[in-house]
């Protein structure tokens, strides 16, 4: 990748994982701790126990996904994955947060290690897939905007 683009991308990063540090301190996601209430609404604003909501993940292609919050401008989610074939979203960004497990992430072609506190930033377009490694990986997936299931590009 060209020193230029390495640049942009770092600037880019910043600026999305101030967001997501911004939306995870009013979403409050906590894990692995368990609240005697289950999932609780406080408010306008939800509370939700990671641990308790990536349980609940429907099945898709090697992978679960809880939505947490859906919004007309984006969606987060509780993903526990395995192996995410290759794909891309034509119609939105990925901004993820490593909760639990180690892996890697390939975006075009270009490897990065997963492991807990990770911030990734997928823009749309750009092909992505996750491996995990033994015991699978968690995170929170912050989507915008939320994306149309029926036009990802399942590539592998």
């Amino acid at each position: 990748m060209a020193h230029g683009k390495v640049l942009a991308r770092a600037r880019r990063l910043k600026v999305v994982a101030a967001a997501v540090l911004v939306a995870l301190g009013s979403l409050w996601i906590m894990a692995p701790t368990r609240s005697p209430h289950g999932t609780a609404h406080a408010g306008s604003h939800g509370v939700f126990v990671f641990s308790e909501e990536v349980a609940k993940g429907v099945e898709v292609r090697g992978f679960t996904n809880r939505v947490m919050v859906r919004q007309p401008g984006y969606t987060v989610g509780a993903i526990a994955a395995r192996d995410i074939p290759t794909h891309r979203h034509p119609d939105g960004d990925h901004i993820l947060y490593i909760v639990n497990g180690r892996g890697t992430i390939t975006m075009d072609g270009e490897r990065v290690e997963l492991r807990p506190g990770t911030i990734v930033h997928v823009p749309k377009g750009v092909a992505h897939g996750v491996t995990a490694e033994a015991g699978g990986l968690q995170f929170v997936d912050f989507a915008q905007p939320p994306f149309d299931p029926t036009k990802i590009e399942w590539i592998r």
